[in-house]
């Protein structure tokens, strides 16, 4: 298997990782959901009948624990003043790490949106350039399958996109809280939370080390699996104290009432915009997704049981699907990235880079991307889910075409023969798309030219 460089589409047009809180448009929805939950009497059935529970865990009795914390007695504070950030740093501390554990208060700053896009610019033009014509082949494989606007990629319209998504974030290479000013409600408790979720990320960082924790994700599918953790974990804790600010009792039934309702509102907004659904999907789902995940762990082992998960981390967006649509972990049949790419017919010498045949670089887009993409399909919901959850492996490998342009191929595996045939009908309506499926494998061959070598499908078979 050669040795090529790994592309994230994921990831071009993001210069560092910065750790953002909650997406702007699902603020006001949350709160006014909560006030509907309270209304309603929902938490009546404290047990959380039909939400997981290990053997021998008491969800309940961790809840109560960590709204001990100090969350349920919080009275909403101005977020720029010190004592307000030490209080809600000492809550998270308590809440993230249990009793006894040492709260981590960055440095607070504000930017105005104009000033985080302008940070986005300069980190993105300082971080080391994607060679050219492996960005422009990016571009026309995610434009032939209808994920991405080719000037999005790589471009200051990404910059822009992540700029306009969030409300606050964490830079874990500056260990930077920063509000973004212009975009705060000016509701103290909408600011508190924001500001919280953060702080959990200090948190993470100051134990885990988030740099190196995200220097290990080398493709698209672990971009977002990683999200999913970290992102996950801020944004459960955030949920716990959304329900105490407003006066909701916490139990198992409030908080996932509320990770669903989170999810489904902001899912939906998605897809008012679909030339920017799925980067928009990318940066967000780990917060509205793997929520799910790290509800199930947490009230598994509570605080102390995350450290495990943190050591060992995901590294597919597979898992935190399997969480939020109820479903096993898939234990095996899963193929391994990178896969193979360099092919040749028998007799004949391997392709040699600058060999039109030998890819130029490759990426794992990963189930979510799968889920993404039925979606954008118009696609039923349970179908997407089945297509998303039946992902045993999938690789992009990218190409400069000697006669110029570029092609693609994309493999993917599903559990099925059913889904890959599926998959197979939701490619194949697509233009300069040609595909072909043996079993429950599907090969794509990406390509504006009308005839596709053979040579871009390699062989019919799992890796």
């Amino acid at each position: 298997m050669s040795r090529l460089p790994t592309v994230r589409a994921a990831s071009l047009g993001e210069s560092g990782f910065v750790s953002s809180a909650r997406p702007a448009a699902s603020a006001a929805r949350v709160g006014a959901f909560v006030f509907a939950v309270a209304a309603a009497g929902c938490s009546d059935d404290p047990a959380g009948e039909g939400e997981p529970e290990a053997a021998g865990a008491d969800p309940i009795a961790m809840l109560d624990a960590a709204m001990a914390c100090g969350a349920q007695d919080l009275v909403a504070c101005d977020v720029l003043d010190p004592a307000c950030q030490q209080t809600l740093a000492d809550i998270v501390a308590c809440q993230w790490g249990g009793p006894g554990t040492a709260s981590v208060l960055p440095p607070v700053n504000t930017f105005t949106s104009a000033e985080f896009l302008a940070q986005l610019t300069a980190a993105s033009m300082a971080a080391p350039p994607v060679p050219a014509p492996v960005q422009q082949a990016l571009a026309a494989a995610l434009r032939w399958l209808g994920l991405a606007q080719p000037s999005a990629i790589g471009s200051q319209q990404t910059n822009e996109l992540i700029a306009s998504l969030y409300l606050a974030f964490y830079n874990f290479e500056t260990k930077r809280a920063t509000l973004i000013e212009d975009a705060r409600t000016g509701d103290a408790r909408v600011d508190d939370v924001l500001l919280f979720h953060e702080l959990v990320h200090a948190q993470q960082d100051a134990r885990y080390d988030l740099t190196t924790l995200a220097s290990s994700a080398a493709t698209t599918d672990n971009i977002i699996a990683f999200r999913s953790l970290v992102e996950g974990e801020a944004q459960f804790h955030q949920t716990l104290l959304d329900l105490a600010l407003f006066d909701v009792p916490v139990n198992p039934t409030t908080v996932g009432q509320v990770i669903e309702f989170a999810r489904t509102q902001e899912e939906a907004a998605w897809f008012e915009q679909p030339e920017n659904a799925w980067q928009v999907s990318v940066a967000l789902s780990g917060h509205l997704y793997g929520q799910y995940m790290v509800r199930d762990w947490w009230f598994e082992g509570g605080p102390a049981g995350m450290v495990a998960h943190f050591a060992d981390p995901p590294t597919q967006s597979l898992r935190m699907l399997e969480a939020a649509f109820g479903r096993e972990p898939a234990t095996s049949g899963i193929w391994a990235s990178p896969a193979a790419n360099v092919f040749t017919a028998v007799g004949q010498a391997l392709p040699m880079p600058g060999d039109e045949t030998y890819p130029l670089a490759f990426d794992r887009l990963g189930a979510w991307t799968i889920y993404m993409l039925a979606r954008l399909a118009g696609l039923a919901i349970d179908v997407a889910e089945d297509l998303a959850l039946g992902w045993r492996g999938d690789q992009v490998d990218l190409f400069q075409l000697q006669a110029g342009g570029f092609a693609a191929r994309f493999r993917v595996s599903f559990d099925t023969e059913a889904n890959a045939t599926e998959f197979e009908r939701l490619l194949s309506a697509k233009e300069n798309i040609e595909v072909r499926r043996n079993g429950t494998f599907v090969a794509a061959g990406l390509s504006e030219q009308p005839d596709k070598p053979d040579w871009l499908f390699g062989p019919l078979q799992s890796p």
